[in-house]
């Protein structure tokens, strides 16, 4: 199928010896400033600010980092008192919308000029899980109380006391499940994918993680229409799949981040193509074990993953750690005052050898997958024949970022056909040509002797 092949047992021996670094490398960088949270507070949360700092809440005072990915965080406002459910950004990049849990207030902050609570931060009282900005105005809400079904519903913060209207809700199926937060939990059940518009809802009983599309949403809103959980949601994997704990965001490569008891998963789910995805998961990251529940604190600008434990056990001493999670494919422009040369040759050697075998892969089944005979692949089509497909690698390959992607991009990815090592990476070149002319030399070798033994007969 690929144009690069290994000739050599011999090269994999090599390959091995001389390091060649495992994608999906995790860090964990347990953080020591990072905030507590307030007594009567079961957790913190977070979202990225956009200039890459993250914005904390503790169930009191709100917190800005120091500097991007630094374990410093200065004290900006305080008084916000409740259960912190979530915090999230409008569009605007400015305000901040806090979901206080269990009183059911909603607080409005402002990060540019922030200012102590008073009462004119609540802007609205609703029963609420998390939530995220639709348009500037339109908020989506994963609303509950215990004891009762959640449902989406949709709130107008440019509409003076205006109530939240349902927009989602569940089936006769579903009527009997309730969705109740793990104890020590935050809920991150919702998640918006900017690229393609498309939100995604975890069910946190069922775990049935689907996702609708911001259009349908709004329209449903406008319309005063009420879509169905089953129906018009798009099923991601398969029920139970995932852990109960939500998606929380989705990283620059297109996973989803998914927290929970156990574990924090990352789950490959390609968009756009509207069908129903593998949802494979691509990572498991534990920093404090199996038995404890992971939330999670998605910085999106800053393409970084927070993960606080919440162990409850009387003697634990791990209890409210954070870790930060730096992801191997984040690693490109990293390790500042290590050696310019040292950061750019592992940053740009990241996914190489992906991206060229995913070239040659479009290019075998090229025909076959441009489906309609334009000579030019949507990633679509390109994801129909290639699942395994992310758009940030169609994004390189898309060298003219029109969208589609031709043959002669393709071409371009590949090296020129030469024998010898595929894996060997830097200096394979004088290994290959060593190798080579051994060979030659071998061959000549049999020939002669070949050619003697035929003379004596």
């Amino acid at each position: 199928m690929f144009r690069r092949l290994p000739v050599l047992p011999f090269c994999l021996a090599i390959a091995l010896l001389t390091g060649v670094p495992r994608a999906g490398a995790v860090e964990f960088v347990l953080q020591q400033n990072f905030p507590a949270a307030d007594p009567g507070a079961f957790s913190v949360v977070g979202t990225g600010l956009p200039d890459g700092t993250l914005l904390v809440w503790n169930g009191n005072t709100i917190y800005r980092q120091a500097a991007v990915d630094t374990d410093s965080y200065d004290a900006i406002a305080t008084g916000y008192a409740g259960d912190p459910s979530f915090i999230t950004m409008a569009p605007d990049g400015r305000h901040a919308l806090l979901g206080a849990g269990f009183s059911g207030n909603l607080y409005q902050f402002d990060t540019e000029s922030p200012n102590d609570f008073t009462e004119a931060a609540i802007v609205a009282n609703v029963p609420h899980y998390s939530a995220i900005y639709l348009t500037e105005t339109l908020v989506l809400i994963d609303a509950g109380v215990f004891g009762q079904p959640s449902e989406l519903r949709v709130l107008d913060l440019g509409a003076k006391k205006s109530a939240p209207r349902p927009i989602v809700s569940k089936s006769a199926k579903y009527k009997n499940q309730v969705v109740e937060k793990p104890e020590g939990s935050y809920s991150a059940s919702l998640a918006l994918d900017k690229r393609y518009e498309i939100v995604y809802a975890m069910d946190g009983n069922t775990n049935e993680l689907r996702y609708f599309t911001v259009v349908e949403l709004v329209a449903a809103f406008n319309s005063q229409a009420t879509l169905d959980w089953a129906n018009d949601g798009v099923l991601v994997g398969t029920t139970d799949a995932y852990l109960g704990g939500g998606v929380s965001g989705i990283t620059s490569e297109g996973y989803l981040v998914n927290g929970g008891f156990g574990a924090v998963n990352l789950i490959d789910f390609a968009l756009p193509a509207r069908k129903q995805g593998p949802g494979e998961i691509v990572s498991t990251l534990q920093p404090a074990g199996e038995f404890v529940f992971y939330s999670v604190i998605f910085n999106e600008p800053g393409d970084t993953i927070y993960i606080h434990v919440g162990d409850f056990s009387p003697d634990s001493t791990i209890n409210g750690d954070v870790y930060r999670t730096v992801l191997a494919s984040a690693g490109e422009g990293e390790g500042e005052g290590e050696g310019e040369g040292e950061g750019e040759g592992e940053g740009e050697g990241e996914g190489e050898g992906e991206i060229e075998d995913a070239a040659e892969a479009l290019l075998e089944d090229f025909a076959s997958a441009d489906a309609n005979s334009d000579g030019l692949l949507s990633f679509a089509e390109a994801n129909s024949t290639l699942n395994t497909l992310t758009q940030a690698q169609f994004d390189v390959l898309d060298e003219n970022s029109d969208g589609l992607l031709s043959e002669a991009e393709l071409e371009a990815q590949l090296p020129e056909p030469t024998p010898g090592c595929a894996l060997l990476g830097e200096g394979a070149e004088s290994i290959e040509a060593a190798l080579g002319r051994i060979f030659v030399f071998l061959l000549a070798l049999f020939t002669l002797a070949g050619m003697g033994m035929i003379k004596k007969s």
